[in-house]
């Protein structure tokens, strides 16, 4: 059965109007999400980009690679490699955010073709 979620104009500060057209527009979103195989396509990719973070554990400056669906984490044995890899990858296009000293937050959108995933890895790879 579908999601549904509901606007509430206790903690909404939209009028009731606008709080209706908001819940409407957010079922559709949700069916969206629901059908058509999209949360299965979403595991298959954040699969896809772990894989290929993993691979870079052979630089020996990949300690650890965590996350689920497509918010993946590139842990650093120090926070240089890591800042290097995000100022390196933010000249080549991509653009990562530090989460501690040593970690990198690798966040695509969901819509996230296969192709763009292995130029991040590869890009990130590049740095390395």
């Amino acid at each position: 059965s579908p999601l549904t979620i509901t606007l509430s104009p206790l903690t909404s500060p939209l009028s009731p109007l606008t709080s209706r057209r908001a819940h409407l527009r957010s079922e559709v979103v949700v069916e969206a999400v629901q059908g058509l195989g999209f949360l299965d396509a979403v595991v298959a990719k954040g699969e896809r980009v772990r894989a290929g973070l993993e691979a870079l554990r052979d630089s020996g400056k990949v300690t650890d690679v965590r996350g689920v669906g497509l918010l993946n984490g590139v842990q650093f044995d120090s926070p240089e490699p890591a800042d290097h890899v995000v100022a390196q990858s933010r000249a080549d296009g991509l653009i990562l955010v530090k989460v501690d000293a040593a970690t990198v937050r690798l966040v695509p959108p969901l819509n996230v073709e296969d192709a763009e995933i292995d130029q991040a890895v590869a890009i990130i790879g590049g740095t390395l």
